[in-house]
């Protein structure tokens, strides 16, 4: 008997533990099911006076949580909460509009009553056009101004989420393999990257219950009036202007009770979409920010004391105000005054122990990239100008685009100001080596380029940074007549992030690291893991495959199939060896169709510049002779001249009849002539027989050379 007693205690003390850990879904299913009930089943009305104030403290709650949260995903559960707070209020608005038809005028709800009251006062025609009036206003602020520009806001932030997502999740990953970050800093940053991503993905969506919900309560409050007038005047036989007066009071009451609620959800998703990420959250940010400088204070306060001064302007109201404004600038004033002291009282102690102290210097590595401006471009990444993210956007938007076309990963760029520069001067340097610079006009608008008719544009001549191709300065208002006219018509930033690019483009094989070699090998650890493990097995370097990697770069050929090119390499590592050149040869043909695909027309046919069999002869001959790609400095320096003089009346010649230039040769030759080449055509691809596969070829130009010095 006693261990059937213990059996049973034991039973029940399992079922409270498992209560206890479900009780919350318990709770909220049950929530979430009398929502949809009350749709249904009609409610008495001290139950329905009790729900409506539980749902305007529901939506207050949800209001000052959106508000105090130091960053959007640490509310995360917004969306969801947004939906069933729609519900809820739909739910109480269906009820609430059985009940007064039903009733009429015995219905004695309270909340909607007091509401009705509020608005309409005594319920006369004046009251309740007024009352109309407001309601009306409080529907269109909330369905034109806060709903609408929260759900393009969703939307725009969505998109931007999720097209940088790859290249942050490679910053994260980058700061970890460095060892800024620990292992569950590094975990916890990608969880939140992609909480990010799926918060504001699941607002761009759930923005469209705000508009559902305001769009429903319109069409609810009109069949309020409508139904209230038929079932009055025909069912409860009540009079016109009593049937008026009375259900058009209610339906405005129970209108403004369900969309008040409806109103504070809908500026809390505001506040959520437009939040940015904070340690101290919004309050605290506000506070902050507002003490910036205490001058603006002083203007305001002395701007409202002289309209003070004018006779018929509220003395008694501009005065306090002014005052209060002069206490705000002198504490703002004081606590300056107080941080300035505190921070220049802070000094580094001296050793005391044998003379003088020894100071322990950290080299701070140089910055991979970076763009030095002078403080007239400044306003182009201040924070006190509208366009302040512009140039940083399309910064980040240009590494994304390297590393979608390229997969390559940019590291981040650091924009910084440089006061012993011209106002207007910026510079592009990688690793503290200037590669590029320009001059901007802040404010101004870049056309480049020739106009059509003849007939130049009003401006200051200058020449784009790019690629040197003449351009003027013009204003905003001279768009239209620079575009009629031919102008390519740029901004600021757009022209610096296009030189950026550029310089980005040639040299993007100097930015690959033998940490980003192990991050892309990581990268097939699982969709192809036999190539990975026998890459890690071989004896194949990092920096083998970032010579290999760096090669193809150089080239402007796009790395993302990691898995093929280790495949290449593992092919033909036993017959070339630690030779990255000639492995790198092989992988491109290895990658044919990849390389050759966006240089094909519209009927799929390869157009290409060849090289004439003799010249093509002696190549291949002096490459034999000594075994080496780089064989310019064999060449007679008159041949070579006839060599450049040719390619270059060739590309242009190309050009202007509408093709694409591109060389073709034969496997062997085409490093040899890609190094012939040089700089000067880096953009002029050079492709091999052997990467073409099947295609279809079209000869549109051949090049010949005098090789009579050769011979000699």
């Amino acid at each position: 008997m006693a261990e059937e007693r213990k059996s049973f205690s034991s039973t029940i003390m399992n079922f409270f533990s498992a209560f206890k850990g479900m009780h919350q879904t318990v709770v909220l299913s049950v929530c979430v099911v009398v929502c949809v009930l009350m749709m249904i089943l009609p409610l008495p009305t001290p139950l329905l006076d009790f729900l409506m104030i539980l749902n305007i403290a529901l939506s207050l709650v949800i209001l000052l949580l959106a508000l105090n949260v130091k960053r959007a995903i640490d509310f995360d559960v917004f969306p969801t909460m947004l939906l069933l707070s729609t519900i809820f209020g739909l739910g109480l608005n269906i009820s609430s509009t059985r009940l007064i038809l039903t009733q009429g005028a015995e219905f004695d709800g309270r909340i909607v009553r007091m509401f009705s009251t509020f608005v309409t006062g005594s319920g006369g025609t004046v009251g309740l056009v007024v009352g109309f009036i407001m309601f009306a206003i409080l529907m269109i602020v909330q369905l034109v101004v806060i709903t609408k520009g929260a759900t393009r806001s969703a939307e725009v932030r969505a998109r931007f989420k999720l097209d940088s997502m790859q290249i942050d999740k490679m910053d994260v990953t980058n700061e970890f393999a460095q060892g800024h970050i620990t292992e569950s800093e590094y975990k916890r940053r990608k969880k939140d990257l992609q909480r990010s991503v799926d918060l504001f993905g699941t607002l761009d969506g759930a923005s469209k219950f705000v508009s559902g919900n305001v769009k429903a309560g319109l069409v609810i409050t009109v069949i309020n009036v409508v139904g209230g007038l038929i079932v009055g005047v025909f069912l409860h036989g009540e009079s016109w202007s009593g049937a008026f007066s009375n259900y058009i009071g209610l339906a405005i009451g129970d209108g403004l009770v369900s969309q008040l609620p409806a109103l504070l959800v809908s500026v809390a998703s505001g506040i959520i979409i437009t939040k940015g990420e904070s340690e101290d959250g919004f309050p605290a940010d506000v506070s902050k920010q507002f003490r910036v400088n205490p001058i603006m204070y002083i203007i305001i306060g002395a701007l409202l004391f002289l309209m003070a001064l004018i006779p018929g302007f509220p003395w008694y109201i501009l005065i306090p105000v002014a005052l209060g404004l002069f206490y705000i600038a002198y504490r703002v004033w004081q606590q300056d005054s107080q941080a300035d002291s505190a921070g220049g009282s802070d000094e580094t102690p001296e050793s005391t122990s044998g003379g003088s102290a020894q100071e322990q210097e950290v080299v701070q590595p140089l910055d991979p990239i970076s763009v030095e401006i002078g403080y007239g471009l400044v306003p182009l990444v201040s924070s006190g100008t509208e366009k302040k993210t512009e140039l940083l956007d399309r910064i980040r938007s240009l590494r994304s685009e390297f590393l979608n076309e390229f997969g390559l990963y940019i590291p981040k760029v650091r924009v910084k100001d440089n006061l012993s520069m011209d106002p207007n001067e910026y510079r592009i340097k990688i690793y503290g080596n200037p590669y590029g610079k320009g001059q901007m006009k802040y404010g101004y608008l870049l056309a480049i380029g020739s106009p059509s008719d003849g007939r130049e544009i009003l401006g200051e001549k200058t020449v784009e940074p790019s690629f040197q191709l003449p351009a003027v300065w013009i204003n905003s208002d001279q768009i239209a007549e620079a575009e009629q006219k031919g102008y390519t018509v740029v901004d600021c930033s757009t022209a610096i992030v296009t030189h950026l690019s550029e310089i980005l483009k040639r040299h993007a094989a100097d930015l690959l690291t033998l940490q980003q070699v192990q991050n892309l090998l990581e990268s097939i650890k699982q969709d192809n893991a036999a190539a990975y493990d026998k890459i890690i097995s071989r004896p194949v370097s990092l920096t083998l495959l970032q010579k290999v990697f760096r090669n193809l770069i150089s080239e402007g050929v796009s790395i993302r199939n990691v898995g093929g090119i280790a495949e290449a390499v593992l092919t033909y590592i036993d017959l070339f060896g630690d030779n990255a050149d000639y492995l790198s040869e092989k992988v491109r043909q290895a990658l044919g169709p990849q390389l050759t695909q966006k240089y094909l027309d519209q009927d799929d046919v390869l157009n290409c510049i060849t090289l004439a069999p003799d010249f093509q002869n002696y190549l291949l001959r002096l490459y034999m002779e000594n075994n080496s790609f780089e064989i310019k400095h064999l060449i007679p320096v008159p041949v070579m001249s006839r060599f450049m003089t040719a390619l270059q009346n060739t590309v242009a010649d190309v050009t202007a009849r509408g093709y694409f230039p591109l060389i073709l040769t034969t496997a062997d030759l085409r490093r040899v002539v890609r190094s012939l080449l040089g700089k000067d055509f880096a953009s002029i691809p050079v492709l091999s027989i052997s990467e073409t596969g099947d295609l279809k070829m079209t000869e549109i130009a051949r090049i010949s050379v005098d090789l009579k010095e050769a011979r000699e």
